[in-house]
């Protein structure tokens, strides 16, 4: 008898494996899309999040959610299919979803810092460990340009004509200078030899 439950046991559990071998080739865990974002520090940045109606009824278990990671793993929400979140680092606040848009998982970022930057990943998952799909969203710091600046780029024609009226000037001065200091002694020894002559 107790070799019976020996091999029952080691029976079960070579099924159970087998079973969890079977359900995780439907994990396919497929990259469907990358999306640049660009925010100024201080703003706010939405990273968003959709998985098509398909993709989300193909989930066999009740347990569906989403996990957003940024970085290296570095785990910030879940979100349930029906919108609940579960924040493990919502950054002091900063870190929303959309609770009453189910199906929406996307993100928001408020006062976006520059830790904030870089790679984040929204992750569909069907039970704890059978990924699905995922997203990545790419958050990059928009760089501010000077009103001053944005003036001298719109207007470059008007900085090159100013620069090439300078050059004019300075040429301009140079031959005059060089015109009384040199020519103009000249001329005028002349016109005194000339002069005694008569």
């Amino acid at each position: 008898m107790l070799l019976c439950i020996k091999h029952g046991t080691l029976w079960m559990i070579l099924c159970c494996d087998v079973m969890s071998v079977i359900g995780q080739s439907q994990c396919r865990s497929s990259h469907l899309q990358t999306t640049n974002v660009t925010a100024a520090l201080d703003s706010d940045a939405l990273l968003p999040c959709d998985f098509n109606e398909n993709l989300l009824q193909e989930a066999r278990s009740g347990d569906v959610a989403v996990v957003w990671t940024h970085g290296t793993m570095i785990n910030l929400v879940e979100i349930k299919l029906s919108g609940q979140p579960s924040y493990w680092d919502h950054r002091g606040g900063r870190v929303r979803t959309f609770p009453k848009m189910p199906g929406n998982f996307s993100l928001l970022i408020s006062r976006v810092q520059e830790s904030d930057l870089g790679r984040y990943r929204c992750e569909l998952f069907d039970g704890s460990n059978c990924s699905i799909a995922y997203e990545v969203v790419e958050l990059r710091q928009l760089k501010l340009i000077s009103v001053e600046t944005l003036w001298l780029v719109d207007n470059w024609y008007f900085v090159a004509a100013g620069g090439a009226i300078i050059v004019s000037l300075f040429i301009t001065g140079a031959c005059c200078v060089q015109y009384k200091c040199v020519k103009a002694p000249l001329s005028r020894s002349g016109n005194l030899a000339v002069g005694r002559k008569t």
